[in-house]
């Protein structure tokens, strides 16, 4: 694990050690994932990311995992149950296939390593969740606008799941590239033949917790929303039409 924060380093080692023994034979799994494996945490505006499976999801499963938080660092947790899980891989196969690339087990049973998922499956999901990024910068925009300090949190929250979305394009049109976010910017750029510059702008709205005003939030969403809409028509073009 990379060094981490100490407040953060404290938060993570809280759940390591409260989720096992509250939820005892409950837990079949417990990973850390994102920026706190990758290194590039930002603190104060970094979430940490878990994945915790249960063997049975239940309420009383929920309140022991409520009761692991102390809300002094973001906690942001992603909870499956065991029975579905095959599937549960399946229908979010873009954010599984991201926490395969980067993450650490802490507890329990590694659900990755079979992990398989087609590169028809792959395509569909992709696709979807890139339509479904530009439908949320619409509504976003149409109800944040006048709203600078909300917008700004909507652009952080969702800066990984365009960089993601638009690099499992590039994983499947067998496009190499860098870990680091900043680095593939360059490469969508050629790649689509688009002004990306929206990325970098991203990555600095996450890292340096710059306040916007209403005057920049039309320009931000206009980039943003030119760029999603080009990658989904290039991905129109280029891929078949699900069946």
């Amino acid at each position: 694990m990379p060094t981490l924060p100490v407040d953060y380093k404290q938060a993570l080692d809280r759940l390591a050690d409260k989720l096992p023994r509250l939820l005892g034979g409950n837990l079949y799994s417990c990973i850390v994932y994102g920026s706190a494996v990758r290194g590039n945490v930002v603190r104060g505006h970094s979430d940490i990311n878990f994945l915790i499976i249960l063997n049975e999801s239940t309420p009383e499963a929920h309140s022991a995992i409520a009761d692991c938080l102390d809300g002094k660092v973001k906690v942001d947790l992603f909870i499956i149950g065991r029975r579905g899980m095959e599937r549960s891989f399946q229908a979010f196969a873009i954010k599984f296939r991201s926490i395969a690339r980067n993450y650490r087990l802490l507890y329990g049973t590694d659900p990755f390593q079979e992990l398989s998922i087609s590169d028809e499956r792959l395509r569909f999901i992709c696709e979807q969740s890139l339509r479904n990024l530009r439908l949320r910068c619409v509504h976003n925009y149409i109800f944040l606008r006048h709203k600078p300090q909300q917008y700004a949190y909507y652009l952080r929250k969702t800066y990984a799941a365009v960089f993601i979305d638009i690099s499992e394009v590039l994983r499947l049109e067998k496009v190499e590239f860098a870990t680091d976010f900043s680095q593939r910017i360059a490469i969508i750029e050629k790649h689509f033949a688009v002004d990306a510059s929206i990325l970098q702008r991203l990555l600095e709205l996450k890292s340096n917790g710059e306040r916007l005003s209403k005057d920049q939030i039309p320009a931000i969403h206009g980039n943003l929303f030119n760029l999603l809409h080009h990658v989904i028509t290039w991905v129109e073009a280029q891929w078949p039409t699900p069946q």
